[in-house]
Order: structure tokens, then C-alpha cells, then sequence
């Protein structure tokens, strides 16, 4: 089986996407800062409380979970909010995704998909 880390995995879609993967037996990590996500979502596998933008952390989780696959779901998603803030947008969904697939090549991570 896969070890897999979901980004944004305590929210809606990435909550739904462990469900199925960790009742098909992969060993989970979820990755959420838990701003839209909710921590009683992450059923399966090990949650880790803090922020994609944080390679240090990403660095650590890809390491230490032996990650071979990553599935990235933290994006902000609120189209008002996009309005009337695009650079926070920006940040989070171009420029935090840019950074989580850096680790990702620096790890040797042989899956990535981004949602």
C-alpha cells in the first residue's frame, strides 16, 4: 500500500478522499491548517496541525512518513474572497503549491496530484 499525505485533508473533498483511501488500506497523513478544515473530518491516519507554506514541515512529513504519493487539496476556494483579496489567493493556491511540489521533487515523491 501507498503512503500518501493530503493536503487540506480535514475539509469537505480531502476528508471524502481519505475516507475511500484509507478504508482501501494506504497509510494516511493529512496535512490541514484547519482554517476551513475540521479535525474531527480526519478519520484515517495521522493529522498534522500546520500550513503547506511551511517547507520545513513538508520537508519533515515527506521524510519521516516515508511519502511516496501526494494528493493537494489546500487551496483557497471562496470566490468572493478571491475578489477582494487576489494576492492572498496567490499566495496560498500558486505560489504555497509551488513550494509543496519543490519538497515533493527534493524528497522524491513519485506521485503528485493536484486538485
Amino acid at each position: 500500500m501507498s503512503n500518501i499525505l493530503i493536503t487540506g485533508g480535514a475539509g469537505y473533498i480531502g476528508s471524502h478522499t481519505a475516507k475511500k483511501l484509507g478504508r482501501a488500506g494506504h497509510n494516511l497523513t493529512t496535512l490541514d491548517n484547519l482554517s476551513k478544515g475540521f479535525r474531527q473530518a480526519v478519520l484515517h491516519g495521522n493529522l498534522v496541525e500546520g500550513d503547506v507554506g511551511d517547507m520545513d514541515l513538508v520537508d519533515k512529513i515527506l521524510v519521516n512518513e516515508n511519502i511516496d504519493s501526494v494528493i493537494h487539496f489546500a487551496a483557497s476556494t471562496i470566490v468572493p474572497d478571491s475578489v477582494a483579496d487576489p494576492l492572498s489567493y496567490y499566495w496560498n493556491n500558486t505560489s504555497k503549491t509551488r513550494n509543496i511540489i519543490e519538497c515533493c521533487v527534493r524528497n522524491k515523491v513519485r506521485n503528485f496530484i493536484f486538485s
